[in-house]
């Protein structure tokens, strides 16, 4: 998913875990945005833009956009420390993806996911954590995911920071007055007694070596470390 407006003339990349929805939300809302697409546009059986997640490539090569209109938009996307991220998608298959409801009711649908879901219920952190990046575990890979949506844009905002990110994206895009980015999609699954549970926690020595080494790009790119809370 992307959010474009013409009007305002910006493209948001909905780069996952990062306040993407929130933002999503809040463009869609206060600011006329279009979600683009709004269901998977699929080549030949293979989906080529995804209706959640979607990257400027994928954009141009579906032709949802033109080069045109990337080149003159205002684009920007968010980013997140891994280690924290990383601990919401795991919670979040534990929690909202497991129990009933619509979230739970889609996951069973789609079998990678149910596959996803049953391993993080199943599984502790960095046992789930190794699993689902096995592929990468030999050689010197690293996981692209996050620079994916990071290509070609004009400012990030930090999910650290994301009221004062997206502040600064609207004051570039010309708009007056301030606007609050919504409260959606919160992680709730990591609240305990109130407060939000440190990813810190979750890892062991093992688990923090494999996020440094897959995730190297986008760690060393915006200086995360894993003692940040």
């Amino acid at each position: 998913m992307a959010v474009y407006s013409k009007k305002h003339n910006f493209l948001f990349l909905a780069s996952p875990q990062t306040g993407s929805k929130a933002i999503n939300k809040t463009l869609i809302e206060q600011l006329e945005g279009e979600q683009i697409p709004k269901a998977d546009v699929r080549k030949n059986g293979k989906v080529v833009a995804n209706k959640h997640h979607t990257t400027i490539k994928m954009l141009l090569n579906s032709k949802l956009l033109t080069q045109e209109e990337v080149k003159q938009a205002f684009k920007f996307v968010g980013v997140r420390n891994p280690y924290d991220l990383l601990v919401s998608r795991y919670m979040k298959l534990r929690g909202r993806f497991a129990a009933s409801g619509e979230k739970a009711n889609w996951a069973q649908k789609n079998e990678a996911l149910a596959t996803r879901v049953t391993m993080a219920n199943e599984m502790t952190f960095p046992e789930w954590l190794k699993e689902v990046h096995s592929e990468f575990l030999s050689g010197e890979r690293t996981f692209k995911g996050p620079m994916l949506y990071l290509e070609g844009v004009d400012h990030v905002i930090r999910f650290e920071k994301l009221q004062e990110g997206f502040d600064e994206a609207m004051q570039r895009i010309g708009v007056p007055g301030k606007i609050e980015v919504a409260q959606f999609n919160v992680t709730t699954e990591r609240v305990d007694s109130g407060k939000k549970r440190d990813f810190r926690e979750f890892y062991d020595a093992s688990s923090i070596e494999l996020v440094q080494k897959l995730y190297a790009p986008v760690i060393e790119r915006f200086g995360y470390q894993f003692d940040q809370a």
